[in-house]
């Protein structure tokens, strides 16, 4: 259980939420304009993979739910991580755990890769995290510094991302590009808890279930080291 709780701060959970009354739970961007800054621009289900040890290893595979302009819906099917369209993955290995009494944090490292990929025939499973870094490569965000403090089963996190690159792709007939959908990046807002047992069919003896959204940044930043 110690253990259980020990990592469970690696996991994606909400740091903080903007609740805002009247206005959509989505902003889709027209005509390349950028979101506004709080607006909830992706949503998505995830699994944080974790392999304890001298160096925790530290992955974490989603798959969208929604993505602001884009138009629906996202799957081949019913809403699965089998079906569907854009996944993305993001690895944390090298995150430092800082025990505070009952709290326990999880420190990250600025400039990590989190890699959004569209798959036109998505086939993927959570026993294997690899295959949600399958696919074109549609944009890569750089991370900030974050951290994520948790206590019992369940945390919260914060942390950034910033668009270091991106490439054309074609959906539902028609081309988009991460750098008019959502420019500015965007701020983690994502739940996770309760321990599964993966086993070794993914490689990582543990994982917990998560979902969530992300927020938009709202203007282009400058002077970060990423």
């Amino acid at each position: 259980m110690k253990t259980t709780q020990k990592y469970t701060g690696i996991g994606m959970a909400v740091a903080s939420m903007l609740l805002t009354s009247g206005l959509p739970t989505t902003l889709r961007a027209q005509n390349g304009s950028a979101p506004a800054a709080g607006m909830t621009v992706l949503t998505c289900q995830s699994r944080i993979y974790i392999n304890p040890g001298p160096v925790t290893q530290v992955v974490v595979a989603f798959y969208f739910t929604d993505v602001a302009g884009l138009p629906g819906p996202l799957f081949s099917g019913d809403p699965s991580e089998s079906t569907a369209y854009f996944t993305a993955s993001f690895d944390n290995t090298g995150a430092k755990i800082i025990n505070n009494g009952d709290v326990s944090t999880a420190v990250f490292n600025p400039g990590r890769s989190f890699n959004i990929y569209f798959n036109p025939a998505p086939n993927r499973t959570w026993d294997d995290p690899a295959g949600f870094a399958t696919g074109q490569l549609v944009a890569t965000y750089k991370s900030s510094m974050g951290t994520s403090p948790s206590s019992g089963p369940s945390g919260g996190v914060t942390q950034s991302y910033i668009l270091a690159s991106s490439s054309d792709f074609v959906f539902q007939g028609k081309p988009y590009n991460f750098k008019n959908l959502i420019p500015n990046g965007f701020t983690n807002g994502n739940a996770a808890g309760g321990s599964m047992n993966q086993g070794p069919s993914s490689g990582f003896p543990l994982s917990f279930a998560g979902a969530g959204s992300f927020v938009s940044i709202g203007g282009v930043l400058s002077g970060l080291n990423l």
